[in-house]
């Protein structure tokens, strides 16, 4: 029954048959909403839009709708739909183990001046239907274990208690089907490549809980017999007949099958790679065959992207699959971080020079083989030569402000454990140019040295997807050391690890926390010349000593712990949490000094020169949640970051914390996130300008730094969750 009500100062109710006056074709849905009147509510509205033929307009088209250039789009109203929609409701809650309920749209409202209305179903789920029990028997009713060898017996009755969880949970015909394709695969797994199995439920008692069986026909057990190969091209078969986990002889595994289809798939040179069992004769010879089309063997990629720090990026890759064949990649990679449109004002007008933002130019060959003695193990050698202007370096004169080149090769090792958990190991070995502006060592204005650096990382854990998680947790250590194996201009041992779990609250809310650490420790000529650092916080030094210390402060620039930043602790801007310094250019023509009406140099273009330290420990804490009103792409959050980075011992006293809440928004390349941080405890650095703090520390000014407001909060876009 359709109940059509007007409400005015008292409450007029216009009932079903007077409605099919009322409602005409014209008639357009203005809204959809569930009501529950039993008080609980198993599925969301957002679950259950989607099962409905009705559809009303978004919180976005009603937003499109204020742009009256924007045509406006109808959601006309169907009585018949509604009413088959009604069916679709009960038939989905059915399907999810509740055998009775009851779903009715008399609460619905029209608006007769707007000709629209607000359909309002309401919803008693009834009880739910829970699995009582599960047996697994033989097609013939006895039991199946009496089919199975006894070297399998213990692993069988392993596999059945486990099944027996699932026992008082809400029954629901996905579950039936999920614990159906888990007793086919025990049985695919050890060796019976043709079995079967039959689900059977019958519904007991008052509540009409299920009782489900499982008939199994195992069929012969059956062993890897031949593998026929068929669209390869220019791939050798014994190209791909290497990288399947198994060989003729061996007991059938419907796992074994499916990893050698993504071994096959991850060699980047198909795009199609299947491996399946076709139709034959049941016995225990299983033969097994590989179907592949190849993909162009050269390709050619582009993309792009911004951030504030880099401005502009561009990446450019060529790429030839299997070159020199045995499915070897070579790759020519160009990427350029330009610096356009970055956060740091560029100019050059009168020879006046100002600040650049950090510019990155990198070109490397890459030379990736696969197969190293086992499908797990592949190696990469790459050569590379990087060009920079790195904005804690001396200003250049030279083209782009380059003051920073580092030509070397890599190369890794790449054991993969399980899929996206590999251990690494790679080695570099390069040599830097970099500029120097030192005080005594006036004739010395460029720094080489060689850098031989050897790092190991790996990945462990599990999560449920490991783009978009939901459950799950992941830690990755790494060790780096350098200097130990050639003579190299830095040496210090380097350690690090990052910690991420993922709880689902449930289907609205994930909880997920990161906790990462870190710690550096120079040895040999770099531990003697960074003194801890004490360059840095040490006016009194000059000379000989300072400009040793700066040379090697200028060295490990890059190596040092920096934090703050949209993945790191947002409530600061990028890596300047921690350490930092006032800095601001001078304004220079013809290579002279301009200076004021007072003798004092003309300054432009003020900055935060972050310094980076030798200890580092963040946290994050985020609730990401779905966001009402908005669609299923839409996603909201709020967080929690605290962090450290600090030149000696980290202590607790000296964190930085911050709050903030955040929008996301699903896209083909990811989510596009926006986040807004608020400081808790931010240091006087962290709310003055650069300006006012860098001419009142220097002395041009007697005016202690204001401290602002609005520099307590940290403003982010990007692409990506932040972890």
């Amino acid at each position: 029954m359709l109940l059509i009500s007007v409400h005015f100062a008292g409450q007029l109710q216009v009932y079903a048959q007077d409605a099919l006056y009322l409602v005409n074709n014209e008639t357009t849905v203005r809204k959809i909403s569930f009501k529950f009147p039993e008080g609980n509510s198993t599925f969301e509205p957002a679950t259950l839009l989607p099962q409905l033929v009705t559809s009303a307009p978004t919180f976005w088209d009603r937003f499109n709708g204020l742009n009256p250039f924007r045509r406006k789009q109808a959601y006309p109203f169907n009585p018949i739909e509604l009413q088959k929609d009604v069916v679709r409701l009960r038939q989905y809650y059915q399907r999810n183990g509740f055998p009775f309920p009851r779903v009715a749209y008399s609460a619905s409202q029209y608006d007769a001046e707007e000709n629209q209305i607000h359909v309002i179903f309401a919803v008693w789920e009834g009880e739910p239907q829970y699995l009582e029990t599960i047996d697994v028997l033989a097609t013939d009713s006895a039991s199946i274990i009496t089919q199975i060898p006894e070297s399998l017996q213990s692993n069988w009755r392993k596999f059945s208690r486990s099944l027996s969880s699932n026992t008082g949970k809400r029954f629901t015909q996905v579950e039936q089907i999920r614990i159906q394709d888990l007793i086919l695969k025990w049985f695919q797994n050890h060796g019976y490549a043709f079995a079967r199995v039959e689900a059977q439920s019958q519904a007991t008692g008052e509540r009409q809980d299920i009782q489900l069986t499982y008939l199994v026909d195992a069929g012969p057990m059956g062993f890897f017999s031949s593998i026929e190969v068929q669209g390869n091209e220019t791939v050798s078969n014994q190209v791909l007949l290497r990288e399947l986990p198994f060989e003729i002889g061996e007991r059938y595994s419907v796992t074994k099958l499916r990893e050698g289809q993504q071994q096959l798939f991850g060699l980047n040179l198909f795009r199609v790679a299947l491996a399946d069992v076709p139709e034959q004769p049941e016995d225990s010879t299983v033969q097994v065959r590989l179907r592949v089309n190849e993909a162009n063997r050269r390709y050619l990629s582009a993309e792009t992207g911004y951030s504030r720090q880099e401005g502009l990026g561009l990446e450019g890759e060529w790429t030839h699959r299997n070159f020199l064949g045995s499915a070897r990649n070579l790759s020519i990679n160009l990427r350029a971080n330009t610096g356009l449109l970055g956060n740091t004002t560029s100019f050059t007008a009168n020879n006046v020079v100002g600040k650049l933002p950090a510019r990155l130019f990198r070109t490397s060959v890459a030379l990736r083989q696969p197969y190293l003695f086992t499908t797990r193990l592949s190696g990469i050698f790459a050569p590379f030569i990087e060009f920079q202007n790195d904005p804690q370096l001396a200003a250049s004169n030279e083209f782009l402000d380059i003051n920073r080149r580092e030509l070397g090769l890599n190369a890794t090792l790449i054991y993969e454990v399980l899929p996206f958990r590999p251990i690494s190991i790679q080695y570099t070995l390069s040599q830097s140019l970099s500029r120097l502006d030192l005080s005594s060592l006036s004739t010395l204005s460029r720094d080489i040295y060689s850098k031989s650096v050897l790092a190991v990382s790996a990945t462990f854990g599990k999560t449920d997807n490991y783009l978009n998680p939901r459950r799950g947790f992941l830690f990755k250590p790494v060790i780096e050391t350098a200097g130990r194996l050639f003579s190299s201009g830095v040496q210090y041992n380097k350690v690090g690890f990052e910690t991420t779990g993922y709880i689902p609250i449930n289907r609205k809310l994930m909880l997920s926390g990161r906790l990462f650490g870190g710690k550096l420790w120079t040895f040999g000529n770099s531990r003697e010349a960074l003194s801890d650092r004490i360059c840095i916080e040490d006016a009194a030094l000059s000379g000989a000593v300072a400009d040793r210390c700066l040379l090697y402060e200028n060295r490990f620039d890059p190596i040092f712990f920096y934090a703050g930043g949209s993945n790191d602790v947002r409530g600061w801007d990028f890596q300047l949490l921690g350490p930092k310094i006032a800095r601001a250019d001078t304004s220079v023509v013809n290579g002279v000094v301009q200076t004021d009406a007072n003798g004092n140099p003309e300054f432009n273009n003020f900055f935060y020169e972050r310094t980076g330290g030798t200890s580092k420990l963040i946290g994050n804490l985020e609730a990401r949640m779905r966001i009402p009103g908005f669609g299923p792409a839409w996603q909201g959050a709020t967080f929690f970051d605290f962090g450290q980075v600090s030149n000696g011992a980290i202590r607790f006293s000296d964190f930085r914390y911050n709050v903030g809440a955040g929008l996301r928004y699903q896209t083909v390349v990811g989510f596009i996130r926006v986040d807004l941080a608020y400081k808790l405890n931010p240091t006087t650095a962290d709310l003055t300008n650069p300006e006012d703090a860098f001419l009142f520390e220097n002395g041009f000014s007697t005016t202690p730094p204001e401290e602002k407001f609005l520099r307590r909060f940290g403003l982010h876009i990007s692409i990506g969750q932040a972890f």
